[in-house]
């Protein structure tokens, strides 16, 4: 079990505004785990607009905790609070995964092993806070403020924090999570990324978007329109549910049924690495989680960049792709001036940082590790980065996949990094 964070106190006094009461025992706040993996990533199918969206929070509290919940000031994003009866007097900010900008904006507390994230916190003596950012989708120059209203709110519910701060992420909270650990080191003390672009965000968009240049390639037609202009009626087929009349998700798995070899051949040259033989439905889901970050992301991506971000003029695709039939993308200097600027961390750490991220992601290749790795080593802040081997992680294969016992070993890391940083001692 990680040891309490402690920290020196930063120079502010206690704002105690509304004290949050009914502390209760914990003793039952969850049920015993169901597995020993899950995924992390809230990947959903369809969401609308954050402002036709009423400010409820779906999520809970662990029983017997102490709960807030409502809108951020400034923002209109979702928060929710909970502090645990024998708090430790340490915060864990949670910043959640890609959220389909067609979902509805809400509270994401996902599940690890059976347990949802504020109880595996919670039950180990944590404050645990998070918020739904204010919109879905491709968000997070918006999220990381969002966090820091977060932060506000709790300090204005229940005061002054007399640990430390610390903020955990995954997917693309991940890369939320470490951009806020790297700009804002006097409001966190360290940052827990999973699974996440930590390295090169402009990378990851062309990784995604060239998985669709190859489905095409080897199941031309099947999904109509590029890779960069999805039609409406794309999207709506898209979001009807498999085995729907008309459903863009069932010709997919079709087409994948009905040509193993091609299937392997776009598996093999997108480099994704499955498990031995992988049963059917393994595949057919890792090709539809891919294909649904181009086909539900793409126009929002293109909107929140200000251009299109995809550029594949140089590259080459492995064999047998045919190289000169394969449709060639320009970016718009625009969006990866804003990617560069806004979404992709620089190394320059001044606060613990500690990743954990699965060997052979189909989502987000294991390679933004070292593309992170070798930014922290330039920036000379080597020492305040842990990455934990995905070789030595117990599912090699998969998003956000990890035991319940790896995740805790993870943050007992960072905890034990921002102890021994001398940053605290309260």
């Amino acid at each position: 079990m990680p040891v309490p964070f402690v920290r020196r106190p930063r120079c502010r006094s206690p704002r105690f505004g509304m004290v949050l009461g009914g502390l209760l025992a914990l003793a039952a706040c969850a049920e015993p785990p169901t597995g020993t993996t899950a995924g992390l990533d809230g990947n959903s199918t369809a969401r609308t607009p954050a402002s036709t969206i009423s400010p409820l929070v779906t999520a809970e509290c662990p029983a017997g905790t102490a709960t807030a919940s409502g809108a951020l000031p400034g923002s209109g994003a979702l928060y929710l609070i909970c502090v645990p009866p024998a708090w430790n007097g340490s915060l864990v900010v949670y910043a959640h995964g890609y959220v389909n900008p067609f979902d509805p904006v809400a509270i994401q507390d996902d599940v690890v092993a059976g347990f949802r994230v504020s109880q595996i916190i919670t039950g180990l003596g944590y404050a645990f806070a998070t918020t739904s950012y204010r919109n879905n989708g491709l968000i997070i120059f918006e999220a990381e403020k969002d966090l820091q209203r977060v932060v506000g709110t709790f300090q204005r519910l229940v005061g002054s924090v007399p640990g430390a701060t610390v903020v955990v992420g995954v997917s693309e909270g991940a890369l939320v999570a470490v951009l806020a650990a790297e700009r804002n080191p006097k409001l966190f003390d360290g940052a827990f990324a999973a699974c996440g672009p930590v390295g090169d965000f402009a990378t990851q968009i062309n990784y995604l978007n060239d998985f669709r240049v190859l489905f095409d390639f080897f199941f031309p037609g099947v999904i109509p329109g590029s890779v960069i202009a999805i039609p409406d009626a794309v999207i709506k087929a898209w979001l009807l549910p498999i085995g729907a009349p008309g459903s863009l998700q069932t010709a997919v798995l079709a087409s994948l049924a009905a040509n193993p070899v091609a299937t392997a051949q776009l598996l093999a040259a997108a480099g994704i690495t499955l498990p031995p033989s992988p049963p059917p439905e393994l595949v057919g889901g890792t090709v539809l989680r891919l294909l649904n970050y181009n086909i539900l992301g793409t126009l929002d991506a293109q909107q929140q960049l200000g251009g299109q971000p995809f550029d594949n003029t140089d590259r080459i695709y492995p064999s047998p792709v045919d190289n000169e039939a394969v449709p060639r993308f320009a970016a718009d200097q625009p969006a990866l001036s804003h990617m560069k600027a806004m979404f992709t961390p620089d190394g320059k750490l001044s606060v613990p940082v500690v990743t954990i991220h699965n060997l052979f992601d189909p989502v987000v290749p294991y390679g933004q590790e070292a593309l992170y790795a070798a930014k922290v080593q330039q920036a000379g802040a080597a020492a305040l980065l842990t990455q934990v081997p995905g070789a030595q992680l117990a599912s090699p294969f998969g998003h956000c996949t990890f035991t319940l016992a790896e995740v805790q070993g993870a943050f007992a890391l960072l905890a034990s990094r921002v102890t021994s940083q001398g940053l605290a001692v309260h």
